[in-house]
């Protein structure tokens, strides 16, 4: 992959998962005001709106995309090695550890604070359970664990061969997936992302015109300005994933990019034990009011990515085999 897309890629994920954590800020019914029609309300209405309706099924497009753009069932066994370690075992690993968390939680007066009524139980079923269930903002990742299995059903519909094009069974899928309830509503932006790195991965890696880029420029801002209604929509993502990805050719990227931006994956999977502490400080704190719902959605994102730059540096600096486990050997 050319060194810009890869940066292009590491810029996009760590933008993503800050739109991840602030969907998991939205605040409203904890601050008793999602009656209110005031600028807060609409505020975090509309952000929450236009990141969870955009954020995981770029994120599905993207791991679509990398997966399948230089694959071919030659190195499927490959491919399994390789994710088994970037995936699902770093998927077990965090499972147990959020249940640990929970688990202390409920066995200490913090619990009433940190997790309300919600107890988990310790024990060896309730952990398999735990784990089989999955904390509940990993399920990214188990979806994930699924497309990857069916990788080579993905590779054999998906790839244009002398006699066979794939496009109509692409837009069956995406018919399929616009019922709401559909296991494909999601899925389908890393089908879509699959279809692109197996057919089109060299196509994708050319630049563009700055004609092009102006052109993708007005359009992102007018699909941002029309978040709020259309996010979500599978025409919507589409359009709004190829004008931001053709926006960014407007930056040279001739710098190595800091190494905080590339820890997207611990970032993501730690990120809510972080968030929920850092929450729970600000309103037993500074109590309830608009303003503070306001200030706590706009600064515990970035105090919690703060955190985890943090604990990144000490484990890649003092934990580096914890460290590849966790961030999944990246």
């Amino acid at each position: 992959m050319p060194q810009k897309n890869s940066r292009k890629i590491s810029i996009l994920s760590f933008v993503l998962c800050l739109g991840v954590i602030f969907i998991h800020t939205y605040n409203l019914g904890i601050y008793g005001i999602e009656s209110l029609n005031g600028f807060v309300f609409r505020f975090e209405t509309f952000t929450n709106k236009l990141a969870s309706g955009i954020c995981v099924p770029y994120f599905f497009a993207i791991s679509g995309f990398l997966f399948f753009r230089n694959f071919d069932l030659s190195c499927l066994t490959k491919k399994y090695k390789s994710r088994f370690h970037s995936i699902l075992l770093p998927y077990g690993i965090w499972s147990t550890i959020y249940y640990l968390f929970f688990v202390f939680l409920t066995m200490t007066p913090l619990s009433r604070f940190m997790n309300g009524s919600i107890e988990v139980e310790f024990g060896i079923k309730a952990y398999l359970d735990y784990v089989w269930n999955g904390y509940y903002t990993l399920w990214f990742l188990r979806v994930l664990i699924w497309m990857i299995l069916c990788a080579p059903l993905l590779w054999l519909f998906l790839k244009q061969r002398k006699y066979y094009w794939p496009e109509p069974v692409l837009a069956l899928l995406i018919f399929l997936s616009i019922k709401e309830k559909s296991v494909l509503f999601f899925n389908i932006y890393y089908i879509l992302g699959a279809y692109l790195g197996i057919n089109y991965s060299k196509w994708i890696a050319k630049g563009v015109t700055k004609q092009t880029v102006l052109l993708a420029g007005l359009c992102l801002l007018g699909l941002v300005a029309m978040g709020g209604t259309y996010s979500g929509t599978i025409l919507y993502n589409c359009a709004f994933i190829c004008s931001s990805w053709l926006v960014l050719d407007f930056f040279a990227f001739d710098k190595e990019l800091p190494w905080w931006m590339k820890c997207t994956f611990f970032f993501y999977c730690g990120h809510d034990m972080i968030l929920e502490s850092v929450e729970k400080a600000i309103l037993i704190v500074f109590g309830k009011s608009e303003a503070m719902a306001l200030i706590d959605y706009i600064v515990a994102p970035f105090i919690t990515v703060f955190i985890l730059i943090g604990i990144a540096y000490l484990l890649k600096t003092y934990g580096k085999p914890v460290w590849k486990i966790l961030n999944g050997g990246r």
